[in-house]
This record gives structure tokens, sequence and C-alpha cells, in this order.
């Protein structure tokens, strides 16, 4: 297989966290898909099983993690902001730290938004959802919107979201993570993966719903403190190629390497995982190389 032929996703999700595919069914996909390398990036948490299967993989499985963490703008607002850790060493006190906070104060977060469905007559419980997603360390929006769709309050996944718990749309029942998740500071998060040996990935730009000037200062403060290991995920599932190119002009204006990511999760209807160029991916691994001495894999 020829540079033009491979295919990376650095964005995919498996059952530890809100995928529907289990590790080895999540690689098999990908194997199918005719991806080369894969960055498993489960909301704040490792499984440790994934560096077993490293060496005898039929692909490069990079360590990864999607962060929750909160920024600050200068106007007093403040915003859940996900920073991807890709290469880092899982074992770092600092990263395990992070990943005990925020599996704590995701089950407030969740029991929330159930007392809000509950008031809204719809009725799910926490222990219904820890029944139906066993594998999972600590379920979230998209398990509950899952259940939704079982139950027939929806036709899938999406609506749940739009209609009931989503960021966005008619927000019926929705909370603030940053009501119940006391989120770690996103320059705080940042060195976390720097001190691990990381490289910290701004993950979808366009998903906080900031104006210009306010994704110029999230993007600048995240550059200020990812200094030259920082990367921004300029390619992603949703984003027009027009967003996708105003992207890749602000990772060069402040010198970010563009990542990317298919944020796969299998619950979401037509979602797949995507071939992203492999060029991509060697770009983030020289640099990591340059910075750290030594390779990741």
């Amino acid at each position: 297989m020829n540079d033009q032929e491979k295919g990376v996703d650095l964005h995919v999700h498996t059952k530890l966290s809100d995928g529907k595919l289990s590790l080895l069914e999540l690689i098999d996909y990908a194997v199918s898909c005719n991806l080369q390398a894969i960055a498993i990036t489960d909301h704040n948490t490792y499984d440790p099983s994934i560096e077993e299967l490293k060496s005898s993989a039929p692909l490069t499985i990079i360590t990864g993690s999607e962060f929750s963490t909160q920024f600050r703008f200068r106007s007093g607002r403040t915003k859940s902001i996900h920073i991807k850790g890709l290469f880092f060493d899982y074992r770092h006190p600092q990263i395990q730290a992070i990943f005990h906070h925020e599996k704590e104060d995701k089950i407030n977060f969740v029991k929330a938004i159930l007392s809000k469905l509950r008031q809204a007559g719809i009725q799910i419980t926490y222990e219904e959802l820890i029944q139906t997603f066993p594998q999972t360390q600590s379920p979230g929006r998209v398990h509950i919107c899952e259940l939704l769709r079982r139950k027939g309050y929806v036709s899938d996944v999406s609506e749940g979201l739009d209609l009931y718990i989503g960021e966005s749309g008619e927000k019926r029942c929705y909370v603030n993570p940053l009501d119940y998740c006391s989120s770690i500071p996103m320059e705080d998060c940042i060195h976390a993966i720097l001190n691990a040996k990381g490289m910290p990935d701004l993950a979808h730009p366009y998903y906080y719903g900031l104006d210009e000037s306010e994704l110029h200062e999230l993007i600048s403060s995240f550059k200020q403190h990812a200094q030259d290991a920082g990367c921004m995920e300029v390619y992603y599932r949703d984003y027009s190629a027009l967003e996708q190119q105003h992207l890749f002009h602000l990772a060069m204006y402040y010198q970010l390497l563009p990542s990317c990511g298919s944020d796969y999760h299998g619950f979401y209807s037509q979602e797949t995982l995507i071939s992203y160029p492999y060029s991509i991916y060697e770009a983030i691994l020289n640099r990591y190389q340059k910075l750290y001495g030594v390779s990741p894999l």
C-alpha cells in the first residue's frame, strides 16, 4: 500500500466511554476501512489492555483520550472544551488524577440529566443505564439518548440530543456540564499531557458555538500553553470544505499541527470511520520525535 492509499483516524471511541463497539470490534472495523492507524480517544479514561494489543494488532494503535476541560474567556464566560491527548503515558500521576476526578463528576452530571427527564415524564434510572451498558465505565449523554431510542421517545440518538439533552437544539432537558462537573482548567490539562510526554490536540473547534473573536481567543490560549506540541482538529466529520479550509488557515497562523478525526461512536445514523491522509499522522509523529527524542510507538 502506498502513502496515498494509507488512512488514519485520530478520534474514535469504544464501549469504554460512549462508543458502541468494543475495542476488538473497533479494530476489526478500522481494518475493514483500510485504516493504517487509529487513536483510541475515549472520554477521560484509557484502557490499559490496549498496550497488550499494540504489538500484534493489524494497524497502529495510538494511545489517546478526550479530556473534558473548562476555559474562561476574557468576557467571564466559561465553556466546556475537549482536549485530546495523543501518545501520552497513561500511567503518569497527573493523567491518572484527571481520570479519577472526571469519573466522579460524571456521575453527578448524568443523574442531573435523568432528574430533568423524569420531570418531563421520561423514566430512566441511573441503575437502568448501568445495567444496559455494563462495559461502559461512565455512561453519558449518548447512552441516555440510546435508551430514549429503545423506549420509543426518539427515532435515533441524534434526535435525542437535538430535542432533549444536546448542546444545541431544543434543549428540553439540557443540563450544563459545568454546573455539575468541575472540569479542570484547559491549561492544566494541557500541561498534564505535556508532562506525560504527549501531544495536546484541540478537538472540534466549531463544536463550542463560539464567535470568531472567541475562537481566536481559545486557539491563542491553547497555543500559548501547548507550544510546539500543539495540534488542532482541522479535519472533522461534520465540517464543510470551507470550514476545514478556515481552520487550516487558523492552524497555520497559530503554528499548530493540523489533526483529524471522525469522532466515531457508532450510535449515530450513517456514522463511519473516516480515512484521513496518512501525512497528517506522520507530521504529528515527526514533531513528537523531534520534541521528545524518542518514538512513541
